[in-house]
C-alpha cells in the first residue's frame, strides 16, 4: 500500500493517458485502413505503441532523483515486484485492452482497400500466434533495459534510459536484419544456381517459412538477455534500497 500511495501521483497520468492514446491510435487505423495508404499510418502508429510500450518505466524516474526512492521504508523485494508487475504487466494492458476493445466494438464496420486485401496472406503469417509469441519476447528486452537504467542510473536518468532504450532496439534490429539479408542471399543463391524461377508469392512464403526457423532460438536469446536484465534490475534496487 505504501508502494501505491507513493508511486499513484506519478502513475495515473499514465494510467489515464496510455488508454486514452491507444484508443486513439486505433481510430486513426480504424478510419485510414480503407485507403492505399494505410501501412504508412500503421507503420507511425506501430512505432508509436512500441514506444509507449518500452518507455513506459520511465515513470518511475523521479525529477528530484532517486534519494527519496531509496528511502522508502518498504523491503526490496516488494519494491522490485511492484515495479517489474507494473512495468511488465500493467503498462502492456493499458495498451492492448484498449485496442483490443475497440476492435470487437467496431470490427463489422471495418472496411479494408483491395491492395491491403492483396496482402492479407503474408500479413495473416505476421500476426500468428508464433511470430506474436517471438515479438512479445523480444519486446520485453527493451522494457527491461528502460526499467534497468531507471533503476540504476543516479544522474540524467530520462536521458540515458531513453539511449540505451533505443541502443537495445537497434541492435535487435541489426540481428534481424543480419540474419534477413543472410536467409534472402542464400535463399536467392540456392535457386538462381538451380534454375528455379518462383513467383513473387512464392519466393515471399519460402522466406518467411526460413525466417521462421529462426524464430526459437532468437526467442531463447531475447529470453535470456530479460532474465539477465531483470536480474541485475533486482540486484540495483537492492543495492540502492537502505
Amino acid at each position: 500500500m505504501r508502494l501505491l500511495n507513493y508511486y499513484m501521483p506519478r502513475l495515473k497520468k499514465q494510467l489515464i493517458l496510455y488508454p486514452v492514446i491507444s484508443v486513439f491510435l486505433y481510430m486513426l487505423i480504424f478510419f485510414t485502413l480503407r485507403w492505399d495508404g494505410a501501412p504508412f499510418i500503421a507503420l507511425i502508429v506501430y512505432n508509436i505503441i512500441y514506444m509507449m510500450l518500452f518507455f513506459g518505466a520511465l515513470i518511475f524516474a523521479s525529477r528530484n532523483g532517486m534519494e527519496i526512492d531509496t528511502m522508502l521504508p518498504v523491503d526490496w523485494r516488494r519494491k522490485a515486484l511492484f515495479l517489474l508487475v507494473y512495468t511488465f504487466i500493467v503498462v502492456p494492458l493499458l495498451v492492448v485492452v484498449p485496442i483490443a476493445a475497440c476492435y470487437m466494438l467496431t470490427r463489422q464496420w471495418l472496411v479494408v482497400s483491395p491492395l491491403l486485401k492483396e496482402a492479407y496472406a503474408a500479413v495473416s503469417t505476421l500476426i500468428s500466434g508464433r511470430y506474436i509469441t517471438c515479438t512479445v519476447i523480444g519486446n520485453m528486452l527493451p522494457m527491461a533495459v528502460c526499467l534497468y537504467c531507471v533503476t540504476s542510473i543516479r544522474h540524467n536518468r530520462i536521458i540515458l534510459s531513453v539511449v540505451w532504450t533505443i541502443v537495445t532496439c537497434m541492435i535487435q534490429s541489426f540481428i534481424g536484419g543480419i540474419y534477413g539479408a543472410f536467409i534472402a542471399f542464400r535463399q536467392g543463391f540456392s535457386d538462381g544456381y538451380n534454375g528455379v524461377e518462383l513467383s513473387s508469392d512464392e519466393i515471399a512464403s519460402r522466406l518467411l517459412n526460413e525466417i521462421s526457423l529462426l524464430i526459437t532460438p532468437m526467442e531463447i536469446f531475447f529470453a535470456i538477455c530479460t532474465i539477465f536484465v531483470i536480474v541485475i534490475t533486482c540486484r540495483a534496487i537492492k543495492g540502492r534500497q537502505i
